[in-house]
């Protein structure tokens, strides 16, 4: 089952499939910060009210506005 990385609840893991980012700085952001396809993460926190999601790649973890953590499209493991 694909969804939005933002649909994810805390504890759940998944495997990116593609990110769907048009802008070029941001896409290069989250190649960056290693969030490209076949990645796995996890959520970590989801913050109330349209904040941010705290996911974990690796060892590291990230604060993903609502507004990205939307635009990853991941398969839910």
């Amino acid at each position: 089952m694909t969804c939005p990385l933002d649909t994810l609840a805390p504890g759940d893991s998944a495997v990116i499939v593609c990110v769907d980012v048009e802008d070029a700085s941001l896409r290069d952001h989250l190649a960056a910060l290693g969030l490209l396809p076949g990645t796995a993460v996890e959520v970590e926190e989801r913050a109330p009210f349209g904040g941010p999601r705290l996911v974990r790649v690796g060892c590291a973890r990230y604060a993903l506005g609502r507004d990205v953590a939307a635009r990853i499209v991941v398969t839910v493991s």
